[in-house]
């Protein structure tokens, strides 16, 4: 009986040998904001290698994220320069929300204007003149029509009936 060939996995062969990964690569790699997995692809190894090879060597860490946040110094630098020496609004703005917690505020001042048209209908049918007239009279002079007292023999045409009209039949 043979054996069976198709079950053996054979190593395979990539072209060339993986690159050593130096604290000095993986800093660079770091500083330009690499993921893992371009590292990988730079260095012909797969993602989960490298992840392996990172948190297995101190060194390798420290290197990665020591390049990672000179990545990050070297953008904020840029960025404050296009916001300060350029005065990019948009960039001032920006740094203004991440750096000082500023943000945009809706505040509503909203302002109704409104117009009001008033009809005034005269009761005891006075027009509204009458009734401006009769303001601007004294109310405490003894003499005053309006400080009397109104029996219904001092109803006149001008005062409203104290009963409605009976409905037409």
């Amino acid at each position: 009986m043979e054996s069976d060939n198709s079950q053996k996995r054979k190593p395979r062969k990539s072209g060339r040998a993986p690159k050593e990964l130096t604290p000095e690569f993986v800093f660079a790699c770091g500083k330009l904001f690499c993921t893992q997995e371009e590292i990988g692809d730079l260095c012909g190894l797969s993602q989960g290698a490298i992840s392996g090879r990172l948190n297995g060597d101190p060194v390798l860490l420290q290197a990665f994220r020591t390049g990672r946040a000179q990545g990050k110094m070297s953008l904020r630098r840029a960025q404050a320069k296009k916001a300060i020496t350029e005065g990019n609004l948009v960039a001032q703005i920006w740094l203004g929300k991440q750096e000082l917690g500023q943000s945009d505020k809706q505040e509503s001042h909203e302002q109704i204007d409104v117009n009001v048209s008033v009809s005034y209908i005269a009761a005891w049918g006075k027009t509204p003149q009458q009734i401006a007239a009769s303001d601007n009279q004294d109310l405490h002079a003894p003499d005053s029509p309006d400080m009397v007292d109104s029996t219904a023999e001092d109803v006149t045409d001008d005062d409203p009936p104290l009963d409605p009209p009976p409905p037409d039949q």
